[in-house]
């Protein structure tokens, strides 16, 4: 951090050194991550505490984008821990444009998150918070702006209390949003700080519902361009009694006389503890199987959907006619959204790019079926944010994460683009594929994954081809997969490259890995290499290296990943020796 020209950090010193011994550190060690803060609630006081002191200093940043620099930026505090268990939570930080946090605030917040509660040395929350300010050139004659948004949990009430009393040290302009889905407050700070299509004169009186009328116009107007096909079919929803059943009941309600949607696993208040409990996106895909309250039989052939406990992953399912569960993944719905904007993007005879970004947990089966589609497949390491920021590589891209997480981005360019190629009615057929790009790009999320817009997407497709699941699902069939978890002595042992594909050390064991690839781990069973995958990984959160395996067969894919996964411990275990 530089000390070039120093600010007067004296007016906050006394306050912050009053707070911070009020809500004490419980853990020896946090990290700021993907999916930001998360641990057990009752840990994470002094996370919130600071993170709203954190996003005051982002607000007012010198260093970092606002449109308007006479104005401080508005913030976003996602008060969710997501998919995980009813007990935990976490804390997000949004920043200026909707996005999620940039890397180097991460390590900025890592270091105030890790901070000592009290005395005057250079590791103190005071000192630290003072170089952290003094670093991103944070300017005191602006009054920092806060939007605070948090999900269903019983203790997200409390910690979103501190996050404002945090806030409350810089005398900061806080908006709580009360109970929102993770992508509706992503939205409304970045339309609030002008990077979305509203006019200047709404930004100031948003609301969290002005989110739901965009997407309910946005799917509207796509429903309705070309020929129409009738009424949507029923859709079934899992909500994980978690904060999309709150959205999902408004914009059912909005949306009765097209799509008519029943709501399972509603949050309510008398089953906040049941958040995520055998239900969810997270159970459906993970587990392949049903969740809580759907039933094999009186649910056979209707078409189901789940979302997570804060409504940023999305995944179909559904139960065919031999009774077998049937999953649609977050790489069908690649497949689902891929092939259709492909087909628009030539119907519109625009000169953009287009591409796919999964990561390497994405099927075979779904990247050769994509290359068939003759559409770019880039892949990145594991988590959404290195998904998103090779998305910007292109002018559409589409991106995943086989959980479900993930949306579909539109360069500037590209909405440039659009906009001025709208304006032509010259060619009808034109004017459709063009205006349907634009709808599509209102309800994708422009910075996030969105389960409540992709499930309007995935609708509007299907609506539009005239599929059902099964049509869908008869896309291409996935290789038989598996991922297991290995306890080693150090997971750091294990370094990888080619966005986790390839271990290069411990030194040999990505040797090993590829002769099991190529020679097979089942006697005298037919050679196909080709459909025979795996890689080791060490996992981001537990002491352990991840494997995950591809073959002909369930046996195959199992024995492989067996094998990688005694590989990895053999050479990881004797490395600690």
């Amino acid at each position: 951090m530089s000390h070039e020209s120093k600010i007067d950090f004296s007016p906050f010193r006394a306050k912050i050194g009053e707070l911070a011994p009020q809500h004490p550190r419980a853990l020896g060690r946090y990290a700021y991550g993907t999916a930001g803060f998360r641990g057990l609630a009752n840990t994470l006081d002094s996370i919130n505490l600071r993170m709203g002191m954190m996003a005051c200093l982002r607000s007012i940043s010198g260093i970092n984008e606002r449109l308007d620099k006479s104005s401080a930026s508005i913030i976003g505090v996602m008060v969710t821990a997501s998919h995980n268990a009813a007990p935990d939570n976490g804390l997000k930080l949004i920043r200026p444009n909707g996005e999620m946090l940039e890397d180097s605030w991460e390590t900025l917040a890592t270091d105030v998150a890790n901070a000592k509660e009290s005395g005057d040395g250079d590791d103190s929350l005071v000192s630290v918070l003072e170089r952290v300010a003094q670093h991103v050139k944070a300017d005191f004659s602006l009054k920092p702006k806060i939007f605070i948004g948090r999900d269903t949990r019983t203790s997200s009430p409390h910690l979103a209390q501190l996050v404002a009393k945090g806030a409350a040290v810089f005398n900061a302009e806080v908006v709580d949003f009360g109970i929102t889905t993770t992508p509706q407050l992503h939205y409304l700070v970045r339309e609030a700080n002008g990077y979305g299509e509203r006019p200047q004169d709404s930004r100031s009186n948003l609301n969290a519902d002005d989110y739901l009328a965009s997407l309910e116009q946005a799917f509207r107007t796509l429903i309705g361009l070309g020929s129409s096909s009738g009424p949507l079919s029923a859709t079934v929803v899992d909500c994980a009694n978690g904060v999309g059943s709150v959205a999902l009941t408004k914009l059912a309600q909005k949306l009765q006389d097209v799509l008519p949607m029943e709501l399972r696993n509603r949050a309510e208040e008398n089953n906040a503890d049941q958040l995520n409990q055998d239900c969810g996106a997270e159970h459906v895909q993970k587990n392949k199987s049903l969740p809580l309250n759907f039933d094999k039989d009186k649910d056979r052939n209707k078409k189901l959907a789940s979302v997570d406990g804060d409504a940023d992953r999305l995944v179909y399912f559904f139960i065919n006619n031999k009774g077998e569960f049937r999953l649609l993944d977050g790489d069908r719905l690649i497949a689902l959204y891929a092939a259709f904007i492909g087909q628009l993007l030539q119907e519109a005879n625009l000169d953009l790019s287009i591409g796919v970004v999964q990561t390497a947990y994405a099927n075979g089966a779904s990247t050769r079926y994509l290359a068939e589609c003759k559409l770019p497949v880039a892949c990145t390491p594991t988590g959404v944010k290195h998904l998103h920021h090779k998305a910007h590589d292109y002018d559409i891209s589409i991106y995943f994460e086989a959980n479900g997480h993930g949306t579909v981005l539109f360069s500037a360019k590209a909405l440039q683009s659009l906009k001025e190629k709208a304006a032509d009615n010259a060619n009808q057929q034109q004017h459709i594929a063009v205006s349907s790009l634009l709808a599509v790009s209102r309800l994708a999320s422009q910075c996030t994954g969105d389960a409540i817009g992709d499930l309007l997407l995935a609708e509007a497709i299907l609506h539009k081809r005239k599929w059902s699941l099964e049509d869908w699902d008869a896309l291409y069939e996935d290789l038989p997969s598996t991922m297991i978890k290995v306890v080693v002595k150090d997971r750091n042992l294990v370094q990888t490259t080619d966005a986790e594909r390839v271990c290069f050390a411990p030194a040999g064991l990505q040797e090993q890995i590829d002769l099991l690839i190529r020679d097979g781990v089942i006697e005298n069973a037919p050679v196909e290499p080709n459909l025979r995958r795996s890689f080791a990984r060490p996992s981001g959160t537990e002491d352990v290296v991840r494997v995950y395996a591809e073959g002909a067969t369930q046996q195959e894919a199992d024995l492989l990943a067996e094998r990688v996964g005694k590989l990895a411990k053999h050479f990881t275990d004797a490395c600690h020796v």
